[in-house]
């Protein structure tokens, strides 16, 4: 088998693209018929490189996947590569592909990964091409709409640049942008209320200021106030409010947060925000509740809230799709089976991350904004609006686990998604300690990558359900489990996998 690498570079000033096609094996001009056609081939892959994605990055963290990729390095001892210096790699297309030499291409090889290129390294003996996948896309920030500053509700001169906060669903009691102290118009969030606009609730001090019909433009709004000591909201996006006469204590607003055209937002629509536009949203997981005011947080952020939560992950897959699902720890019908005969070594320990069960759980969650209340609030008004530092706090322990593992762990999860009920903690508590409450094993499977079976095993995917089968372990009859890292060591034809169940 050998491996052919494809390098996309701007090899001009107006981004004109190009393909280099470079193999380890003995070098070839591509068939008539393949694609694409009568194109060289050259023999200069000296190292293929590596690659891993991993779940849990080595502690119970829900979140990001971050693939690691190795450098590939590139033969140019004759310097027939040295324009490359003048080429931009950053950012473009790498495909590395394996087949049989003398196959037609690509048709008859797989694709073993896709990603970009960071940047390249030119010595007098070859070429170093590094490189990443798309997921530093999406460590951007996600406060999106800045203020131009020229009054109404774009803010007044000194706020020019400012960003409007962004809501996420139900983002609880929140703080208001002032943009104007003569008009009175506060923003509530770039976004819209997707037609739930009667979920709207604006308190001072906690106490409930009536509304009055909603706005049904901008020009609407900065064109008619409401009636002293009363509000009126546009809804479109941004979501703005105004009120007929100053507060008298601090402003907070319930609201609802989501895109213009109406649903609720998921991962993938960020991710396509964000610039990865062939994010594919229909497998995508939905955005938790959330407000964002801090211009730092990026849309990183965003999803790794969301995932704590839904305990998900996100990330680019090996064929570079994004990608996000529910880590499940319970099995399904086993994809693949690894055993003595098709597998270089198999090992048994406790997982890298929990070497010993959780006991207890500590649930911190939703953000809160204190602020000054009147009297004449409701005494669930005076609670919600004067909680500091985290809206609720549940425990949940099990100490029967304390009778055989002494050294249990205790883990904290702080949210700042805010748990509406006690159902939804009981939800979110039972199926962190299915994960991390109960006795897990790790295995540790290395396979010699052939021909026969390099379909199946590049196949293979975080959280697909694989089984085990050998006379050692309690494995006699095979165990299902699901694949929590892989790692392919191309130059040496081997891959990896960590198994979690």
């Amino acid at each position: 088998m050998i491996f052919v690498a494809e390098l996309t570079a701007a090899i001009d000033s107006i981004g004109t693209l190009q393909t280099f096609y470079i193999t380890t094996g003995t070098g070839f001009i591509t068939k008539p018929t393949d694609s694409p056609a009568n194109t060289n081939v050259y023999p200069r892959l000296l190292d293929p490189g590596t690659y891993s994605r991993a779940l849990f990055n080595g502690s119970k963290v829900f979140g990001a996947v971050r693939p690691s990729f190795g450098s590939v390095v590139i033969s140019n001892a004759d310097g027939i590569f040295d324009i490359w210096k003048t080429y931009g790699f950053d950012g473009q297309s790498f495909i590395l592909r394996i087949g049989e030499e003398g196959g037609a291409y690509p048709s008859s090889f797989s694709t073993v990964f896709k990603c970009t290129m960071t940047s390249i390294k030119l010595t007098e003996r070859d070429i170093t091409v590094n490189l990443s996948d798309r997921l530093s896309m999406l460590d951007k920030p996600v406060l999106n709409r800045p203020l131009l500053g020229t009054g109404g509700v774009e803010g007044t001169s000194d706020m020019a640049g400012e960003m409007l906060p962004r809501a996420f669903s139900d983002a609880g009691w929140i703080p208001l942008k002032l943009l104007g102290r003569s008009n009175l118009i506060y923003a509530v969030q770039a976004e819209s209320t997707g037609g739930l606009g009667t979920s709207v609730q604006l308190y001072d001090g906690g106490v409930e200021v009536i509304k009055e019909a909603d706005y049904s433009s901008v020009s609407d709004l900065l064109a008619n106030p409401p009636s002293a000591g009363k509000c009126r909201i546009y809804h479109g996006g941004p979501t703005y409010i105004r009120i007929g006469i100053p507060p008298t204590y601090d402003l907070r607003v319930y609201t609802m947060g989501y895109k213009v055209s109406g649903p609720a937002y998921k991962y993938a629509d960020l991710a396509i925000e964000a610039g990865v536009t062939d994010a594919v949203i229909a497998a995508s997981l939905p955005v938790y509740a959330l407000y964002v005011d801090d211009a730092s947080t990026t849309y990183m952020d965003v999803l790794d809230e969301s995932c704590k939560v839904s305990l998900s992950y996100y990330g680019f897959d090996r064929l570079d799709v994004f990608r996000s699902g529910f880590v499940v720890p319970t099995p399904t019908s086993p994809v693949y089976s690894f055993n003595r005969n098709n597998c270089i070594s198999i090992s048994r320990t406790p997982p890298d991350f929990q070497e010993v069960p959780t006991y207890k759980v500590t649930i911190s969650s939703g953000q809160t904004w204190p602020c000054r209340v009147a009297e004449g609030a409701t005494t669930q008004m005076k609670d919600y609006l004067t909680r500091q530092n985290w809206f609720s706090t549940s425990s949940y322990q099990d100490t029967s686990i304390l009778n055989k593992h002494k050294l249990a762990k205790s883990d904290i999860i702080e949210m700042k998604y805010r748990i509406p009920n006690s159902s939804t903690f009981n939800n979110i508590r039972t199926s962190y300690m299915n994960m991390f409450g109960v006795e897990r094993e790790q295995v540790m499977i290395e396979c010699l990558l052939t021909e026969e079976n390099r379909s199946a095993l590049f196949s293979l995917d975080i959280m697909s359900s694989v089984e085990v089968k050998m006379p050692r372990f309690g494995f006699d009859s095979g165990k299902t489990f699901k694949i929590i890292s892989i790692s392919y060591k191309l130059s040496a034809n081997r891959l990896e996998f960590i198994l979690w169940g």
